[in-house]
């Protein structure tokens, strides 16, 4: 998640879309969240809130953090509550190529104009009360809220922005809270730790609300089992309490078996690739049947089969070329650049892959590179337009002292366009519109 360093004048009548994108060009200049992490200002959020008519009234969601997988674990329980014929709203980050894609109704972005209209209004009250003007995402959050509210929303996920007790949606009060895994991100301001990173994201457990957590180091899990007795709720623990099996990996995804501590689903199809994304599915089906509880009434299974099946989510060992292939993957940390190889591996084969880069923050080359190394023929670093960023420099010297041959290209799209074999662009989710722009004007 970024934050502005300057906010222009908002415009006395309603931002047209197209000039609500250009105000967040040219203010939402975005840089790391290490820099960014501290006590929030929840009052001035609660103030705008009650200000607005309190939109998040009467909204029963799950509320999702963790480190890696949490904007898919929420995309999953959006469509699973839709195929149970529910309308369910969905807020996530960041957006891939337009900015409303992080407010969906039913799977379905919210319409431009209106997030452009509302946005305005919200941009205005802002001013007005003379809150912090890096502050613009907790906007995005009460515009979704107050879209969910006018459409009738009732339940949905909500995902987190980085951390937990310290981000904007943790002044929601969620009846179920998913924890996807936990690893070293955002170092020093959200821990220097795993476990004190979890600290700050089992905070988002609220009294007497359950949580559904991923498999987790034994450091984290201890740390989360304790969070969550604190707040008096219920914690569900993948792989003791609920699980999963994968069955078979194939081009278009995954088949697996799940079970809760009430329902077993055997044969389950899932339309993401990458067996990671199973235990996100796993977590997804145990959080919506907790839900769905609360609510007073019962999962059902063909529901859950058809929206798995059905399931999408660009950006997220996404292919956006057949052949050669062209690989999409947002990974970002050591743990998820692990996933990402497994992934590769079975559903491409052994395949060898150039490999193009670009880092937002302060994240390590080496260490991010080091499990991509065995499948990498070679490694080309691109900048991160408007991004806090690891050098494309760095990022060749990386690749070079793991033996691999590496350069640097001017954009991504421009890197994409030099390789003629197998390529995956990852490191980073802020070049995808670069990449489905190129593939868009250059088909095969």
């Amino acid at each position: 998640m970024g934050v502005s360093t300057r906010v222009a004048a908002p415009a006395n009548r309603a931002m047209t879309y197209d000039e609500f994108v250009r105000y967040l060009d040219e203010t939402w200049v975005k840089h790391s969240v290490a820099d960014t992490i501290r006590g929030y200002p929840f009052d001035e959020l609660i103030d705008l809130l009650q200000r607005r008519g309190n939109p998040e009234r009467g909204l029963s969601f799950v509320h999702v953090t963790g480190s890696k997988g949490k904007g898919s674990t929420a995309t999953l329980i959006g469509a699973i509550l839709t195929a149970h014929g529910l309308a369910a709203g969905t807020f996530t980050s960041p957006h891939l190529v337009r900015v409303e894609e992080r407010i969906r109704v039913n799977g379905v972005p919210v319409d431009g104009e209106r997030l452009a209209t509302t946005m305005t209004s919200l941009i205005d009250l802002s001013r007005a009360l003379h809150h912090e003007p890096r502050q613009i995402w907790r906007l995005f959050l009460i515009a979704a809220l107050e879209m969910f509210c006018q459409d009738a929303i009732r339940v949905g996920a909500i995902e987190v922005g980085a951390g937990g007790r310290f981000d904007a949606t943790n002044a929601l009060d969620a009846p179920v809270a998913c924890l996807t895994p936990v690893t070293l991100e955002h170092a020093p301001r959200l821990g220097t730790t795993p476990s004190e990173i979890a600290a700050q994201k089992v905070a988002i457990v609220k009294r007497g609300a359950i949580c559904v957590t991923a498999r987790q180091t034994p450091a984290v899990a201890a740390v989360i089992e304790a969070g969550v007795a604190l707040a008096g709720g219920r914690l569900i623990q993948m792989g003791r309490d609920a699980g999963f099996a994968l069955r078979a990996s194939h081009p278009g995804g995954t088949q697996f078996d799940a079970w809760s501590p009430w329902s077993r689903f055997e044969g389950m199809d899932l339309g993401l690739l990458g067996a990671h994304q199973v235990e996100n599915a796993g977590m997804a089906l145990t959080a919506v049947e907790c839900l769905l509880q609360r609510l007073g009434q019962r999962l059902n299974s063909d529901a859950c089969r058809r929206a798995l099946a059905q399931a999408r989510w660009p950006g997220r060992l996404e292919r956006l070329r057949q052949s050669p292939p062209l690989v999409y993957d947002g990974a970002h940390t050591p743990e998820s650049a692990r996933a990402l190889a497994d992934g590769l591996r079975v559903h491409f084969g052994d395949r060898r892959w150039t490999v193009i880069v670009g880092l937002v923050g302060r994240r390590d080359p080496r260490a991010f590179l080091e499990p991509l190394s065995g499948l990498a023929e070679r490694v080309i670093a691109v900048p991160v337009p408007r991004f806090e960023q690891a050098a494309p420099s760095d990022i060749v010297r990386a690749a070079r002292s793991l033996g691999l041959p590496a350069d640097t290209a001017d954009s991504a799209a421009e890197a994409v366009a030099t390789s003629d074999g197998p390529t995956c662009v990852t490191g980073t989710l802020y070049v995808y519109d670069q990449i489905v722009r190129y593939t868009e004007a250059t088909p095969r």
